[in-house]
């Protein structure tokens, strides 16, 4: 890992040390934990953007099917990077 340095708001910081006082989690923990999975979520919103666009392009493509098996390979990462955490 690398030493980071960031700001936050008054609010965000207090919600922050909250949300790691009912985890049980640094807020090292949960700052980690909230970029993952924005990460996560921009990379779906991407790959569903891109699958949109090309609609049509392949025939016989289920995109739903498409999308939920991309969300469970991205939860199965997410998942082994807790594991990881937990380490």
């Amino acid at each position: 890992m690398e030493r980071t340095q960031l700001y936050l708001t008054p609010e965000q910081k207090k919600a922050v040390v909250e949300i790691g006082r009912t985890k049980s989690m640094t807020m090292a923990e949960v700052v980690r934990e909230a970029v993952e999975q924005y990460i996560v979520n921009e990379k779906h919103d991407y790959q569903v953007k891109v699958i949109k666009e090309t609609f049509g392009a392949i025939s016989g493509l289920d995109v739903e099917e498409r999308i939920d098996d991309l969300r469970q390979g991205w939860q199965a990462r997410l998942s082994s990077y807790a594991e990881k955490d937990d380490k």
